[in-house]
């Protein structure tokens, strides 16, 4: 594990320092990758991208990833590992410094003798999900990128036991299919949204976190198992919809998940939602500028 977090460390300081040869050397290279950043237009999937600008959510003059949390945990033939962080972003610009709250999750498979990163989601937890709901949020085009390769959907067991999860229909199956167990987490949208143990299940379908007055629409689920069978992880683009205030809405939601097989299924032991932010608009957040 401690080699784990060497490789994890290093691509922070290469990603700080601009050193995006060596961040990239890192990703897994057999079109199994998915990147999420936090803007709308921060997408890779199926292919490594040219450059890491997509994990840099703001650009400085001077930019540090400073891990504050960073959680490690591993499949039990260690042929997986998964994280989650918060990361403190730390940028200066203009003259002007500001450390912008992150949170990271990461997927990391065992090939080659060395750790290769397969799904990365990076996102910035919205304070008030109402700004969402009002609509200014950019569209989301990363349920077209999910299924841009149809040959590369595998999976389908993850795929219908991740539905069955957000349909919330079916209290007893949600209990089979998502871990409660102390190593089990969940990070919703908003900062206080982190469940872990038996309150992921009151939160597990979605649902709760907008509201039952709204919809959400599953538009693709990319699924991949790993080459032990033993893990897997997806990757989903939901659409929340509806009408709240007389006003419709239509945001676009991400999730990733992390799945361990359980005899002859799979139960999700980690869970990330975000929805994207445009990046002026986080500039505007953190920057306090229109």
């Amino acid at each position: 594990m401690s080699e784990l977090r060497a490789t994890v460390l290093d691509g922070y300081r290469a990603l700080s320092r601009g050193f995006d040869d060596v961040f990239l050397d890192g990703l897994d290279h057999d079109n199994r990758l998915v990147l999420l950043g936090v803007g709308p237009e921060d997408v890779v999937v199926g292919a490594p991208p040219s450059g890491a600008e997509i994990l840099r959510p703001l650009v400085g003059e001077k930019i540090e990833l400073v891990p504050k949390v960073f959680e490690v945990r591993m499949s039990a033939d260690h042929s997986v590992a998964w994280i989650y962080d918060e990361i403190s972003y730390r940028i200066t610009k203009d003259g002007r410094r500001a450390v912008v709250p992150l949170r990271s999750t990461a997927v990391y498979e065992r090939k080659d003798l060395r750790w290769t990163m397969v799904l990365a989601h990076v996102s910035y937890a919205i304070t008030d999900v109402k700004v969402a709901l009002g609509g200014n949020v950019a569209t989301d085009d990363l349920g077209t990128l999910l299924v841009a390769n149809p040959g590369d959907l595998s999976a389908d067991d993850v795929r219908v036991a991740l539905l069955s999860v957000l349909r919330d229909d079916d209290a007893e199956s949600k209990k089979r299919l998502v871990s409660t167990e102390e190593d089990a987490l969940f990070l919703g949208i908003e900062p206080e949204d982190e469940r872990r143990g038996n309150s992921i299940l009151e939160v597990a379908s979605l649902r709760p976190l907008f509201g039952y007055d709204l919809s959400l629409r599953p538009l693709a689920i990319r699924a991949e198992v790993s080459r032990s069978k033993t893990m897997a992880w997806a990757t989903a683009a939901l659409s929340l919809e509806g009408a709240r205030d007389d006003r419709p809405v239509r945001v676009p939601v991400r999730v990733t998940w992390v799945l361990r097989r359980q005899g002859a299924g799979w139960q999700v032991v980690q869970s990330h939602v975000s929805v994207p932010i445009p990046r002026d608009r986080l500039a505007a957040a953190v920057y306090g500028t229109d």
